[in-house]
């Protein structure tokens, strides 16, 4: 009994004040990542399309792999940049607060590609490079956008189905281990160039851009 006494009570308006932050974390948490920008995503595609043209200009596996991760790196600076416009525009905290979250999901598996890549090349295995990148930047863009607007895990999930087509088709199709391989190619454009622009266009109709 004398401890309850010694306890001092807590304020009304502090307990208040719990309630409110408990409240606010909450929304935040569940605060879908709006800050995708559609224009940027089509930038991306088309630059996807770009790249894949000029990669095949040359019939170097050298070439045709520095040709894409170049015009890789274009694409993501190019969709970073829209998107960090877009969310300055929106101005609203918790929307930056679920780019970090959605960043967070999507760098994994973007690094384990860039490992990967080097693994790779170094021991010839350029017909595979199609599906790992597929694969792994899919996985990266469910796991995304999970926290983001729905049709981005779709995005995701067909471009793991592209990425396993062009992986099982380069092990065995009827020219195994070929390169360059025209189902590969072929997934490589539909999935960075066609799957970034129709995705693009639906962010840009139904989410502000």
């Amino acid at each position: 009994m004398e401890e309850f006494e010694d306890e001092a009570p807590i304020a009304l308006h502090e307990r208040a004040m719990e309630n409110l932050s408990f409240i606010r974390e909450a929304m935040e948490r569940s605060t879908p990542f709006t800050g995708i920008s559609g224009k940027g995503m089509i930038v991306m595609g088309l630059i996807a399309l770009g790249g894949g043209h000029v990669a095949r200009l040359y019939p170097s596996r050298e070439w045709w792999m520095y040709c894409w991760l170049a015009w890789a790196l274009a694409g993501c600076l190019s969709g970073l940049a829209t998107m960090v416009w877009k969310m300055r525009a929106l101005d609203q905290p918790s929307v930056t607060r679920a780019a970090r979250r959605f960043a967070l999901n999507l760098a994994p598996a973007v690094l384990a590609g860039v490992f990967l890549t080097e693994m790779f090349y170094e021991l010839a295995l350029n017909a595979f490079l199609p599906g790992m990148w597929l694969l792994l930047y899919g996985a990266g863009v469910v796991a995304g956008g999970a926290l983001s607007v729905r049709v981005l895990p779709i995005m995701g999930a067909t471009m793991m189905a592209l990425g396993a087509v062009a992986f099982f088709w380069a092990l065995w199709g009827p020219n195994p281990f070929t390169y360059p391989d025209v189902v590969g190619e072929a997934a490589l454009a539909i999935g960075f160039g066609g799957m970034h622009i129709v995705t693009g266009v639906i962010v840009w109709r139904r989410y502000g851009g």
